[in-house]
């Protein structure tokens, strides 16, 4: 087969190595950043608002949500929606937590990245989603709080009336 002299470079799509659906981290200029303090008193007034779905879980206290935590609760949610429904997740993990190796003696720098986790404030809304019956919402309050050890709570919409 022939190669066609013509065509650029720029004009060859080639094939990504990477899954499209799976969503990046923000490139930092440095790798490992200051994790900051929680503060213990705190409340998100901005996004304690459902903008999206009819439902949400929103955090009670705040804390710090790890990326597997976070695809927990993605995945207990999916099995509970059908098709058809919608799910949206508001946070991102972004921030790295850093970890030096078992045996290291003291010094020689930061440790190594080993996970990402999100700063949630208290109030924080962490998914939205709609479609979802009234008699499913005791048993994913349920299912949820068996395998989450944050505390939350799921709110609705109170401008739509539900039937």
């Amino acid at each position: 087969m022939k190669k066609n002299k013509n065509i650029k470079r720029s004009q060859i799509k080639k094939k990504s190595t990477q899954s499209t659906n799976k969503k990046k981290v923000r490139k930092n200029k440095f790798k490992r950043l200051h994790k900051g303090k929680m503060n213990k008193i705190t409340h998100s007034f901005k996004s304690g608002k459902l903008t999206m779905g009819l439902y949400g879980v929103m955090l009670i206290k705040p804390t710090w949500l790890d990326e597997k935590k976070l695809g927990l609760g993605q995945k207990l949610l999916r099995k509970y929606l059908r098709k058809k429904d919608f799910l949206w997740t508001r946070i991102f993990p972004d921030v790295p937590v850093t970890k030096k190796p078992t045996g290291i003696r003291m010094g020689k720098g930061k440790g190594k990245p080993i996970s990402w986790v999100s700063k949630v404030q208290a109030g924080t809304i962490i998914f939205e989603f709609s479609g979802l019956k009234t008699e499913k919402l005791g048993k994913l309050m349920h299912n949820l709080s068996n395998k989450w050890t944050h505390s939350f709570r799921i709110i609705k919409d109170n401008l739509i009336k539900l039937k």
